[in-house]
């Protein structure tokens, strides 16, 4: 995968754990060591969480988090993850100078170890160099995206220009990977034949698929708003 992500479980965890946290009773009481490890633990979890959308403006959509846009695809230029890869550094910095044994509320207790291990889990997969063979047929752009356009809110001007918005962004994310996958082979990274084959089978698929069967094309069949149909189908 070409981000570092959250799996579904663990990102589901954090936000169920970030909610129980934020139902804790709170002491008026001057700080003690233990309040002041739990203070931490809620600001390192929720500058993580916050982060992780902003990086991944799409898991908003696939979790139906409340309260936020549906108008971007995340950015996958090499210097944008870089930029993630020094947050997540400083994160995990900050996590490890919280001693576990100081937190006093169990379910922070929860969440601390869930943002530590998502962190960890993410610095130490950097070596695979993801971002530079993100072939896949099965979490590859035409498939995670193709899933996702489905599932994008549309029924009101605010949702229609959202749609809009994002999935005019598609061609440069298409265009990006290229970038990614031609500096990749000249260091030495590939995805294997067979997965490439497939991948290419999937997007000729795509290509022969009429505009009003195609995946893709779901907001504007949804929506059925000939102004906005029209301008979706010329994405």
């Amino acid at each position: 995968m070409l981000r570092h992500r959250l799996t579904p479980f663990v990102c589901g965890c954090l936000l169920a754990a970030t909610a129980a946290c934020e139902r804790a009773v709170k002491s008026p009481a001057p700080a003690t060591a233990p309040e002041r490890a739990d203070a931490r633990v809620r600001e390192l979890a929720d500058a993580y969480l916050e982060g992780f959308f902003e990086r991944n403006p799409d898991q908003v959509t696939l979790y139906g988090v409340p309260g936020r846009h549906h108008d971007a695809l995340p950015d996958n230029a090499l210097d944008a993850l870089k930029a993630w890869q020094a947050r997540e550094d400083a994160w995990l910095a900050q996590a490890k100078q919280i001693a576990p044994a100081a937190i006093a509320a169990a379910p922070l207790r929860g969440t601390y170890a869930i943002v530590r291990e998502a962190l960890e889990g993410s610095v130490g997969k950097r070596v695979c160099r993801d971002e530079l063979w993100n072939v896949s047929q099965m979490t590859g752009w035409q498939v995670s995206f193709g899933y996702l356009v489905t599932i994008q809110p549309v029924g009101s001007d605010e949702a229609r220009r959202e749609a809009l918005a994002r999935w005019s962004r598609l061609p440069q994310y298409i265009d990006t990977e290229i970038v990614n996958l031609r500096d990749g082979l000249k260091a030495g990274y590939s995805a294997p034949k067979g997965n490439v084959r497939i991948v290419v089978d999937q997007l000729n698929s795509l290509i022969a698929t009429p505009t009003a069967d195609s995946p893709f094309d779901s907001p504007s069949v949804r929506d059925k708003t000939p102004a906005f149909a029209a301008q979706f189908d010329v994405l």
